[in-house]
């Protein structure tokens, strides 16, 4: 197994959970998801994604060329977190003190699917309101900085083509399809929080 399937295994089962609490979200009813739409939010998580995925076709065409290499591209990876860093220090503060918190009848349907060791620190309410959905929103974005966080240590330290450091083609590949993951619960959160049931991750 490779470092990067290593790394972002542990992730995988937790971005599948999130993806399922967006999914049960968006799907049961009654569903009291009260916390407005944020428009700023969504656009900057489309900003961020467009970028992500053209890094990330880029570094691919380029592994194994000084273009392509780490030292080429560090800025980027700044300017990403940076980007996420604003968002999830907005949601927090939105967010409160309240926890991620959904009702009890998703609460029981992620226990059905995973068990009772849910590996998601999350909470069951009669009825979710806005400083819980922010919450979730918070923990939503956490993850997303922390698989960039992973693709930078990976491009830094881990993935060599020749003499430079670099993004091997099949990295940038699995690297895109578990971010999208966890960018695509984010978008079904705001439309839930917009009241559009239907856009699936």
């Amino acid at each position: 197994m490779s470092l990067m399937e290593s790394c972002f295994r542990q992730h995988r089962l937790r971005m599948v959970m999130v993806a399922t609490i967006a999914v049960t979200l968006t799907a049961c009813q009654p569903l009291a998801l009260v916390s407005p739409a944020d428009p700023l939010t969504e656009r900057a998580m489309l900003e961020y994604a467009t970028r992500l995925q053209l890094h990330l076709g880029s570094m691919a065409e380029l592994a194994g060329k000084p273009e392509g290499s780490y030292e080429a591209n560090w800025r980027s990876y700044q300017e990403m977190d940076a980007q996420l860093a604003a968002l999830i220090t907005r949601a927090s503060v939105y967010a409160g003190n309240t926890s991620c918190a959904v009702q009890d009848a998703v609460y029981q349907r992620l226990q059905n699917t995973f068990g009772q060791a849910l590996p998601f620190p999350v909470k069951t309410a009669a009825q979710t309101g806005s400083s819980a959905a922010q919450a979730c929103h918070t923990l939503l974005l956490t993850q997303v900085r922390q698989q960039l966080a992973i693709l930078q240590q990976i491009h830094r330290d881990t993935d060599r083509c020749g003499a430079y450091s670099c993004l091997r083609p099949a990295t940038a590949a699995d690297a895109k399809a578990i971010t999208d993951q966890a960018i695509r619960a984010v978008f079904v959160i705001e439309a839930a929080k917009a009241g559009h049931a239907t856009i699936q991750p």
